[in-house]
């Protein structure tokens, strides 16, 4: 059996590049930082990396970095949405 490893960052990257996008990339968790700097990375944008605490299955609580949000066009990049 053979396993092939697939990313979709390239493709985010340049669709965010192409687009001539200044957004802020911002990873919910500091599991999805290399996510978050991989589309960083192809895109030329800068991102930060959140701060998640899980209580329980449904009691999340979530820090953003001090950085100013201002006129930010946020993007969130992680593995699942939901």
């Amino acid at each position: 059996t053979r396993a092939i490893a697939l990313s979709a960052a390239p493709a985010m990257g340049a669709f965010l590049a192409a687009r001539g996008s200044r957004a802020l990339l911002l990873a919910p968790d500091e599991e999805a930082e290399q996510w978050v700097a991989s589309v960083g990375r192809h895109a030329g944008l800068d991102y930060a990396v959140a701060h998640k605490q899980r209580y329980g299955d449904r009691a999340v609580e979530i820090a953003l970095p001090a950085r100013d949000y201002r006129g930010a066009h946020v993007v969130l990049v992680d593995d699942v949405a939901s």
